[in-house]
Parts: C-alpha cells; sequence; structure tokens
C-alpha cells in the first residue's frame, strides 16, 4: 500500500512538472528562448535536406558550425516525422519527456542512494522548484543542456547500481547512456568521467579496482573458499560508502 502511494505521489509529481513547461505554451505556441529557435532550425535542416550538415541553418549564408549536439536535432526530427506532428509540437512533446524523464530518474537515484522513497519524492519535489531564467536556462526551455542533465543522473544511478550489484547489463546500459551522451551533450561524460575516476581513486586507492575482481580472490575461489570474501580481504581497503558492500565475485 506504502508503495503504491509512493508512486502516485511521484505520478503527480511527473504530472506537475508536464504542467509546468505545457503552461507557458498555452499563451505562446512559439519557442521561448532563442536557442530553442537555433535548435529548431537545425533539426528543420535535418528533416529538409535528410543528412547532418556542418552548417549553420539559421544564417543566410549557412557559415561552418561544428554540430556536436546532433543527436539532440535527431530527436527532435525524429518526432516530428510522426504524422500531425509539426516541429514546434515536436519541441514540445521532447521537453515534457525530458523534465518527466528526469524527475523519474532523481527518484530513483536518489531512493538508491538513501534507500528511502521519501528522500526520493523529496528530491523530485526540490529538483521541479529550481526556477528556470533566461541566463541560466532550466527545463522551462529545450536545450541539449537539460538533455545532458538527464542523460548524467541516468548514468549515474547505472554506476551505483553496478558497484552495489555488479550486473553485467548495467555496464551495457551506461555504455549506451555514454554513447547517446556523446552526440547529445558531450559535456555530460565529462562530468560523469570525472565522477567514476573520483569514486575510483577515493572508495578503492589500490589499483583502482572497482570493477575488477580481485586475483587473490580468484585463487581463493579456485582452492574451495566460499565466495564470500569482502574485499577488504582481498587487500582492498573498505569504501567509505557504508551502504555499498562488495564482494568477490
Amino acid at each position: 500500500m506504502r508503495k503504491l502511494v509512493v508512486y502516485c505521489v511521484l505520478a503527480v509529481l511527473m504530472l506537475v512538472g508536464a504542467l509546468i513547461v505545457l503552461i507557458p505554451h498555452f499563451a505562446q505556441s512559439s519557442p521561448l528562448h532563442a536557442d530553442e529557435y537555433a535548435h529548431l532550425a537545425q533539426a528543420r535542416d535535418i528533416l529538409e535536406t535528410g543528412k547532418i550538415r556542418m552548417r549553420n541553418p539559421y544564417l543566410w549564408n549557412e557559415p561552418f558550425h561544428r554540430r556536436v549536439e546532433s543527436g539532440f536535432h535527431v530527436v527532435i526530427a525524429g518526432i516530428a516525422l510522426l504524422p500531425g506532428i509539426s516541429l514546434m509540437a515536436a519541441l514540445i512533446t521532447v521537453k515534457v519527456m525530458v523534465i518527466m524523464a528526469t524527475l523519474f530518474f532523481v527518484f530513483l537515484l536518489t531512493k538508491s542512494l538513501f534507500k528511502s522513497s521519501i528522500a526520493g519524492l523529496f528530491a523530485g519535489a526540490f529538483f521541479l522548484m529550481i526556477p528556470s531564467s533566461q541566463d541560466l536556462l532550466g527545463f522551462h526551455y529545450l536545450v541539449p543542456l537539460n538533455m545532458g542533465i538527464f542523460l548524467f543522473i541516468a548514468l549515474l544511478l547505472f554506476f551505483y547500481r553496478y558497484l552495489i550489484m555488479r550486473e553485467t547489463k548495467d555496464i551495457i546500459i551506461q555504455a549506451v547512456l555514454f554513447l547517446a551522451a556523446m552526440v547529445v551533450y558531450p559535456l555530460t561524460n565529462i562530468l560523469f568521467t570525472i565522477v567514476v575516476v573520483l569514486t575510483m581513486l577515493f572508495a578503492y586507492p589500490r589499483k583502482l579496482k572497482v570493477f575488477l575482481t580481485p586475483a587473490f580472490c580468484i585463487s581463493k575461489k579456485t582452492q574451495g573458499i566460499p565466495n564470500t570474501l569482502k574485499l577488504t580481504d582481498c587487500g582492498i581497503p573498505r569504501s567509505p560508502f557504508p551502504r555499498i558492500q562488495h564482494y568477490c565475485v
């Protein structure tokens, strides 16, 4: 019953998030930020030419423009290919999808870190209260930064899950998200790599053995000793994160 209540509250928060980005468009059906116009122009260029050109179609002479966020434009163009969906409708649709997905993953990440659904709901509510502005942007506007934030939170979640459960599927999901971030918002991968390296350095200072099963444990396992040895038994210092219990595979 409590789980049902938690997910009902989460659904309400996600609905509120959708309304937050939709309400401004009830009075104005055009983009809300200059960057949105630029990204719509590049999405339209993909639809009209059928390819990603390293040009800025928003200027009359189409100067060279390195489109490192082309994946973002492909997403908008892909939604616009659906029947009855204009480019502006595609922008609004993606904007709603991004804020709802980000809020959901904020909930999942916080719940995993603190082992508390209530903490996850509070994190989601706090996320909705972050203001948007023309200078600092925010989720009122659809820009690659917002999709990059979603991918960053998703990467953190599956990285943490791998530290806990050591399942291959989490590594595969991280790889897919990492590749997506490369073409949507490359800065996401830089920040995520920094987090991973710092985690490995401070949590496991001996040769960064977060992802590798120590040879000592393998030799113990081949000798018939149960594989419930902790990493501290393998010569690896205890993790500073008390909630993470690591065992040798």
